[in-house]
């Protein structure tokens, strides 16, 4: 069986915010599926992710994704 994980699941995995968690979904950077409004990972994909980022590969596009994002919304139009 096949388990699908809340985003509070896996931010707990993670050891970071729900927040940081959505917006790192949201920008691609954690697989994820929709089952109508809701956002759910699957527990496999999370796992072939978080293994196939190497020495802290994904970490490091999650924290450039981060700082693009505060220096973006510092920003102003």
């Amino acid at each position: 069986m096949r388990t699908l994980l809340r985003v509070s699941s896996v931010s707990r995995l993670l050891a970071i915010s729900e927040s940081c968690t959505r917006r790192l979904i949201r920008e691609g950077l954690i697989p994820s599926v929709r089952i109508g409004r809701q956002i759910r990972v699957k527990e496999e994909a999370l796992n072939e992710w978080m293994n196939s980022g190497g020495a802290g590969g994904w970490k490091r596009d999650a924290r450039s994704s981060v700082r693009e994002g505060a220096a973006h919304s510092k920003k102003v139009t």
